[in-house]
């Protein structure tokens, strides 16, 4: 290894701050966090009330279409969104 192989290490460890994590870790990190959370927050979410669909987790429930006599029973109380149309809902 020569000198300028040195004092490219030194001017790169100076430029991002030789204690700081690497942009890779930063990104393994943020690519695995979802993954690592994900039955968490499945646990924590409500459960979509069948037949409707769901969506950003059960604020929005969609059920359109799906032949409902009545409001299904299990719509979470986070819901912001609700569309019951098409339906012989009375």
């Amino acid at each position: 290894k020569g000198a300028g192989h040195d004092s490219v290490a030194m001017q790169a460890a100076m430029v991002t701050g030789f204690f700081s994590p690497s942009p890779l870790i930063w990104l393994v990190q943020l690519l695995l966090w979802p993954h690592l959370l994900g039955p968490r927050l499945a646990e924590a979410s409500p459960a979509c009330p069948a037949p409707c669909s769901c969506s950003n987790q059960a604020s929005r429930v969609i059920c359109t279409r799906k032949g409902l006599n009545e409001v299904p029973q299990s719509i979470s109380s986070n819901t912001r969104y609700l569309n019951l149309q098409e339906n012989s809902i009375q």
